[in-house]
């Protein structure tokens, strides 16, 4: 979601007192990563990376101590010149005001009040002339070899002075300046699902506006991808839906028939189908075979694992022996034909002597043992 917000923020109205002097809200010193010119670091520190004309150096959130907010008090606020102040070598024509009051910390700024008692000063800050601010302070500054963002951490530990300055010539940016003016400041914000940005007048608001603006009709295009991955995946989702259907009705038919196959009548029913074979091989192989076609169909049953095999394996040795054509798809009417011929009583009948009748026909044979 994205959305404009305007919002009054540490700013109010010119604070004039009965003589005369202006009372300022300033944002002195704010945390983060800000460019300095190689002149404006030490030589020590400067001299570890020589190729560096433009420093990028941090203040750390760390940086606003208890001490140096108290150090702040009472400093001298100048105009226009960045110069050191130094009680033995100061311009007096050149303090315009003093830091006043207690400093604060507000959203990784240090933020203090200015008393400035200098008419020309007073009308070139009411006028917009002055603006920004910029701090001088003493403070310890460390080479950084690993950070992608900055060259150099700075700590701030004693605050020296502070200057006025026109818009942009601050050196930590815009954000670091007067917070009043003639009215009231409006701090406008952008907020979206990243973050929350903020800017400070009218032109930057429009960029503001712009820039939520593209980053709308951006997420609309990403939208317009998303649905069709929507979709996509609907399709995928039904297409997996449908099979999953179709293996829960198998698996139910597959369940179904593991019940009937686990079931004592299915059981029994099988143990007496079994029991029913093998008395019918026993007695097929003993009355079909002489001796050595035993030991010969023996050998070929050692590799017959199941009931169906051994059943081939038999009726195609003895069809075979007795010169019967045989195939794979008649085997079990086949051996049912064994099974009834080759019993004891139709092998006793069928080897009886034929008699001839009087037309010198003799008895039909069974065919089995017809060659």
């Amino acid at each position: 979601m994205y959305r404009f917000s305007s919002k009054l923020q540490n700013a109010t109205e010119w604070r004039v007192d009965a003589d005369g002097f202006l009372r300022i809200t300033m944002c002195v010193l704010k945390s983060g990563v800000f460019n300095y010119a190689k002149k404006d670091l030490p030589e020590e520190i400067t001299k570890i990376k020589p190729e560096l004309d433009v420093w990028r150096v941090r203040i750390p959130d760390s940086s606003f101590t208890d001490d140096f907010l108290r150090s702040a008090e009472g400093r001298p606020l100048i105009a226009f010149k960045h110069e050191w102040q130094d009680a033995l070598t100061f311009d007096p024509t050149d303090i315009k005001g003093a830091l006043a009051g207690s400093a604060i910390v507000a959203g990784g700024a240090m933020v203090i009040d200015g008393v400035v008692n200098d008419a020309d000063t007073i009308t070139a800050i009411t006028s917009g002339e002055l603006q920004e601010l910029s701090a001088g302070y003493h403070s310890t500054v460390d080479v950084l070899e690993n950070d992608p963002e900055a060259d150099a951490i700075q700590i701030p530990t004693v605050m020296n002075h502070v200057v006025l300055l026109p818009l942009g010539r601050g050196r930590c940016g815009p954000s670091v300046r007067i917070m009043n003016e003639k009215g009231t400041v409006m701090k406008w914000k952008v907020t979206n699902s990243v973050g929350e940005y903020e800017f400070e007048n009218e032109s930057d608001s429009k960029v503001a506006e712009s820039m939520v603006k593209d980053v709308e009709t951006k997420n609309a295009a990403d939208m317009e991808v998303k649905n069709h991955e929507l979709a996509d995946a609907k399709q995928k989702f039904g297409d997996i839906e449908k099979a999953m259907q179709a293996l829960d009705a198998e698996k139910k038919m597959l369940e179904d028939r593991i019940k009937q196959y686990e079931s004592e009548e299915y059981q029994e029913a099988q143990m007496m189908d079994r029991q029913a074979y093998i008395q019918n091989e026993k007695t097929v192989i003993e009355n079909g075979c002489d001796e050595d076609s035993k030991k010969e169909l023996d050998a070929k049953l050692q590799n017959a694992k199941t009931q169906s095999e051994r059943m081939r394996v038999v009726t195609a040795h003895i069809c075979n022996s007795k010169g019967i054509d045989y195939s794979d798809d008649n085997a079990k009417m086949l051996f049912g034909v064994l099974t009834k011929t080759l019993n004891k009583a139709s092998v006793t009948e069928v080897r009886k002597p034929v008699v001839s009748k009087v037309n010198n026909e003799g008895d039909k044979k069974h065919p089995i043992f017809v060659r």
